[in-house]
């Protein structure tokens, strides 16, 4: 779609030009994501324009490939909330919340699924059903730290906020769930370019504002990365994960006290999120400090105690470091074991623990034998290679 002509649609839509906005958008074709985009877009200018049936027929009528269904089943769900018809909404969220390789695809848009449906049924008084459809949305690994804020809040019985409240914020959410689905693989140009549209609808969407700020910390510009996640307000799902961002930033700008400081306050506030422990701990090893984040990333395994689960072996593998740093084996090595029993071929596990058998002069078949396993799935990883090349110990990644 040509950045001129989707820009006046655009226009004509936060205008209120909605039968100027139809046409355009009804203009628009070529690639598989453009004949997304532009339905999507016009299905909210119909919307706006008081014609949701119109809209919806539109969306059941779309045919494409089956990616485009996770896109259209929730933006239909949303449109039939705006005008009221919780029914059909509900009837959409749920085609949406059940496929799973959309939401594999386009994580975000399946959260904005598990908020939309959770909100109709709260509105709708079934409170069990409202915390189910948050449940299910953990199996798609939604970060917990976005998840349990919405069940705090159906819990509490206070209103679960999230679905477009306006045709416009529809169409700026259009933007950024295929801007989100698109970083899945790095298409940065394209991401950029939609989220500046999107923020130009809605400057005040959350959604937006977070990965505007993860994009820019991923194209190292942690300035203005923090511009970003300093406006998420505190009631946003976002505001945990928008701290985090804020605590890595920091460090990005060596000001390492500081976020030192906020990653310790977020640990203490949600004991149980791993992201915060790991966030931490990578601070506290970029400034060698190796006692204190085996210290913290003590606190995470006592955390997950005797249960721990295959999204918990980067706790042992980071802790492993640390007393391997410490140069404590003893209680290195069986981190680096747990790590694997978690997730048995997990590369970074492998290379390091047999690169420190090598190191040691110990177990040495083994330590080769992991580190082929290593280079057979991680063949472009310079570290991993260069032993498999040189027969030697060259160096470690943290």
């Amino acid at each position: 779609m040509p950045l001129r002509e989707l820009s006046l649609a655009l226009a004509a839509l936060s205008q209120e030009r909605y039968d100027e906005a139809v046409v355009k958008f009804d203009a628009f074709g070529g690639s598989a994501l453009d004949e997304l985009a532009s339905a999507l877009l016009k299905a909210w200018a119909l919307a706006g324009k008081g014609e949701p049936d119109t809209a919806l027929a539109e969306l059941n009528a779309l045919e494409g490939p089956p990616w485009y269904n996770i896109f259209t089943n929730y933006n239909a769900g949303a449109i039939a909330a705006l005008a009221g018809e919780n029914a059909k909404a509900r009837t959409y969220f749920n085609a949406a919340l059940r496929d799973r390789e959309g939401g594999m695809t386009a994580p975000d848009t399946m959260l904005a699924t598990a908020i939309g449906l959770a909100a109709i049924e709260q509105q709708a008084g079934n409170t069990r059903k409202a915390l189910d459809t948050v449940s299910v949305a953990e199996t798609y690994g939604i970060n917990s730290a976005v998840l349990s804020p919405i069940r705090a809040r159906i819990e509490a019985g206070a209103p679960v906020k999230g679905l477009p409240q306006t045709a416009l914020a529809g169409a700026s959410g259009v933007l950024f769930e295929i801007a989100a689905a698109l970083n899945q693989s790095t298409v940065d140009d394209i991401v950029t370019l939609y989220l500046s549209l999107a923020e130009e609808l809605n400057p005040q969407s959350s959604d937006v504002l977070y990965l505007r700020g993860v994009v820019e910390a991923a194209n190292g510009k942690p300035e203005q990365a923090l511009s970003y996640f300093a406006r998420i307000p505190e009631d946003a799902t976002q505001y945990r994960l928008a701290e985090l961002q804020q605590g890595i930033a920091l460090a990005q700008l060596d000001r390492q006290d500081e976020a030192i400081e906020m990653l310790y306050s977020m640990i203490e506030d949600a004991p149980d999120d791993r992201r915060g422990y790991l966030a931490l701990a990578g601070v506290l090893s970029s400034e060698k400090r190796f006692a204190e984040m085996a210290e913290v990333l003590d606190r995470a395994a006592n955390r997950i105690g005797p249960v721990a689960s295959i999204e918990d072996w980067s706790v042992f593998y980071r802790r492993g470091i640390a007393y391997e740093r410490l140069k404590q084996w003893d209680k290195a090595e069986p981190n680096f074991l747990r790590a694997l029993e978690l997730y048995p071929d997990q590369p970074q596990v492998l290379n390091y623990l047999g690169y420190s058998w090598i190191d040691q002069g110990i177990n040495l078949e083994e330590g080769l034998d992991l580190i082929n396993q290593a280079v057979d799935q991680r063949p472009d990883d310079g570290y991993i290679v260069d032993l498999a090349r040189l027969g030697l110990l060259q160096a470690r990644p943290l």
